[in-house]
């Protein structure tokens, strides 16, 4: 796949290389991930269809269509149509439109991860990807999802150097286009590829990916991906101590997205994660809280909650905490994935409570990562909990500060927030909160 070049659409530019897709997905990862009778009848299609496009490079031998074949009754409704459109590859072939198969195949990932299936999602993403190679946005969409299964299954860093692979190939075919559709495709790309490196612990690299992420966006009136690329880029400079920086590009981002956007609770949640960097846990915890009823994601919920009891612990208010620890401590309790940034700052919480003999048992539960600065963290952490020392400040603003301006202007945002519930057209607005 190393060498194929772009048809000759319109508005299409030649390219001399475009990098590889990874190797395809093994499909069977959908049934570890959710084991009943429509994940069956799924793998099924998914299996089929990475056949038939293997069977692209050679001379096509059709399916048979037969009483096992999956038919749009196995299915749920709202995603029958896209399931029967994809039966041409049993029983036509020859005929098969690859545009059509990538849309419905796009359409059943936005499905999936609607519904919690996140293998899935990934699987018909890729496979959209693969029907349309040409296509950037299939690739950014891969890739984000890529990263969010990292988030869910907590595996190790395998997924997101996959996610690298598909948008490094989805910034390289947007530069085939021109105009608009260029500067649109490259600011989704970069802008994911920017989340990636910060998971990473590649925070250099994160910031130059959303630098040019808005950059792009700016340059075709994308006011949603500036928003969204400002965003990236006050997480990245918070994670780099670059608080002030930070600050500015949260306030673009503030005035960037628009009314009711799925993303704004998450830029809540960073800019009160900013003010509790800077000291100031008893206005961040106010933030976290409100935050907290427009999260849906389980992983995010939990990394909310570890943010509401350090801030709560931080400004003595134990009840506070504790809520928000319980909760918590029931999923570890229960054997559940739970994030290791969570892990950190519920024991951060527990030093502020003084609680050393839980500060130390959820120390213990940090294992060694690629990033150094979760490893530095976590030495810190244990040499504050051996010292008994490292209690957070919990810091006033002062008087008339754009704290407080903001504190009300974000509240009264969240107030009118639609349900979280709701759909958006676009599926590359959902990067997970980290």
């Amino acid at each position: 796949m190393g060498s194929v070049q772009p048809s000759p659409e319109k508005g299409r530019r030649s390219l001399k290389y475009i990098p590889p897709m990874p190797s395809v997905r093994a499909a069977h990862l959908m049934l570890d991930d959710v084991g009943d009778e429509i994940a069956f009848w799924t793998w099924r299609v998914a299996v089929d269809l990475i056949l038939w496009l293997e069977g692209t490079k050679s001379p096509k031998r059709p399916f048979h269509v037969g009483a096992a074949t999956p038919g749009p009754q196995h299915f749920p409704e709202s995603i029958r149509s896209e399931m029967d459109a994809l039966r041409v590859i049993y029983t036509d072939p020859d005929r098969v439109v690859a545009s059509r198969i990538a849309d419905a195949c796009s359409r059943i990932a936005d499905w999936g991860e609607k519904n919690q299936r996140v293998e899935t999602a990934l699987q018909f993403a890729e496979l959209a990807a693969r029907a349309q190679p040409l296509v950037s946005r299939f690739c950014s969409v891969a890739g984000r999802l890529c990263r969010r299964i990292n988030s869910h299954r907590r595996s190790d860093e395998r997924e997101l150097h996959r996610a690298t692979i598909w948008f490094r190939r989805a910034t390289r075919l947007a530069s085939a286009y021109s105009g608009k559709s260029y500067y649109r495709d490259l600011a989704s790309a970069r802008l994911g590829w920017a989340y990636v490196a910060q998971d990473l612990g590649e925070l250099t690299e994160a910031e130059q990916h959303a630098t040019k992420a808005f950059r792009a966006a700016l340059r075709c009136g994308r006011h949603v991906e500036a928003a969204l690329a400002y965003h990236a880029l006050a997480t990245t400079l918070i994670h780099q101590d670059r608080l002030d920086e930070a600050w500015v590009h949260a306030r673009n981002a503030i005035s960037s997205y628009p009314p009711g956007h799925p993303r704004f609770p998450a830029l809540a949640h960073d800019i009160a994660f900013l003010w509790a960097r800077n000291g100031f846990y008893a206005d961040a915890a106010v933030l976290f809280e409100k935050v907290l009823p427009r999260i849906t994601l389980p992983e995010e919920r939990l990394i909310v909650l570890a943010n509401i009891a350090r801030a709560g612990s931080a400004a003595g208010d134990h009840l506070r905490f504790q809520r928000a620890a319980s909760e918590i401590l029931r999923t570890l309790d229960a054997g559940k994935d739970v994030p290791p940034t969570v892990i950190y700052h519920l024991a951060r919480a527990a030093v502020n409570e003084q609680d050393w003999s839980r500060a130390k048992s959820l120390a213990a539960m940090l294992p060694p990562t690629r990033s150094s600065r979760l490893n530095r963290m976590t030495e810190e952490l244990l040499d504050d909990i051996r010292l008994q020392s490292g209690r957070d400040p919990n810091l006033v603003p002062e008087y008339g500060s754009e704290v407080y301006e903001a504190r009300e202007l974000l509240l009264k945002k969240l107030d009118q927030h639609a349900d979280p519930g709701r759909d958006f057209p676009r599926s590359a607005e959902k990067y997970p909160i980290s």
